[in-house]
């Protein structure tokens, strides 16, 4: 007996695909908020001053070992999704969700639209988070940079980020250097 000759032929599976969810952010009246209750997310939760370093590139006009400055706010909307609000100068202001892997790792795609001197540049950032440390971060970043409707490349990052105090001044560094001395 051949039953499997009368079964269909076994198709491909269909690509899963993984997406974001992005919004322009309005600024301080928008619906973001710092959470007072402590979830999930808590630990990324803040406004964070962010070091950015180039390690490669395929795009000209971004060098490897260019640095920039920038902040990144981890707030919680009204449904108690954590999003990561990233302000850099010349860029877009957009809200990305952070998708939270454990406690001390995260990821985030996010997407930036040029503005000024960027204008017609657009950005896909993979961002992978882990924290190292109470009041401090270590982000490795992927860009995709498109100029018009063209590719013009690829590059990465490596970024620190370390949380501001809500009196805005920089939370203590730990230097475990220092402590082996």
């Amino acid at each position: 007996m051949m039953l499997f000759g009368l079964l269909p032929q076994a198709q491909a599976a269909p690509p899963v695909l993984y997406g974001h969810i992005t919004r322009q952010c309005e600024g301080p009246s928008d619906t973001v908020s710092d959470a007072t209750t402590c979830t999930r997310h808590c630990g990324f939760r803040g406004t964070w001053n962010s070091i950015t370093e180039v390690t490669g590139s395929t795009v000209e006009g971004i060098v490897v070992g260019e640095q920039v400055t920038s902040q990144v706010r981890f707030a919680k909307l009204a449904n108690d999704v954590t999003v990561a609000v990233w302000a850099q100068t010349g860029w877009s202001n957009n809200c990305s969700v952070l998708n939270l892997l454990n406690g001390q790792q995260a990821q985030v795609v996010r997407e930036n639209e040029g503005l000024a001197e960027n204008a017609g540049c657009r950005e896909v950032s993979f961002d992978e988070y882990t924290r190292t440390g109470h009041d401090e971060m270590l982000v490795f970043s992927k860009v995709r940079m498109y100029v018009g409707e063209s590719f013009a490349g690829c590059y990465t990052t490596r970024s620190f980020l370390h949380r501001v105090r809500p009196d805005g001044n920089l939370s203590v560094c730990h230097d475990p250097l220092a402590q082996q001395n």
